[in-house]
């Protein structure tokens, strides 16, 4: 029961953490109220995607950041005779 407790008021503290960092600016600040507007995207989801597109500076556009993300299916065909299943980029982070 400790232990949970123990998590518990961890969790908390990092998450305080997070809003802090996010509220030292007005651009992350932005971001962040934006990101977190869309269905199912909450504190760790938003503060992720702000950290690893370096606050929608990373991209330079939606393909892009849609390629990163793996929701970008790439075809592979060789003339007419291989096709096969789509995949996604294996430099997408997965």
């Amino acid at each position: 029961m400790q232990d949970t407790c123990h998590l518990t008021s961890q969790i908390n503290k990092i998450e305080k953490q997070l809003k802090t960092l996010i509220k030292t600016s007005e651009a992350l600040s932005q971001n962040y109220k934006l990101i977190t507007s869309l269905k199912g995207i909450g504190l760790v989801v938003g503060a992720q995607l702000l950290y690893h597109t370096n606050n929608f500076k990373r991209f330079d556009s939606w393909r892009q950041f849609s390629s990163y993300c793996g929701t970008a299916p790439f075809g592979h065909s060789s003339g007419s005779s291989i096709h096969k299943k789509r995949k996604c980029h294996p430099m997408e982070d997965r």
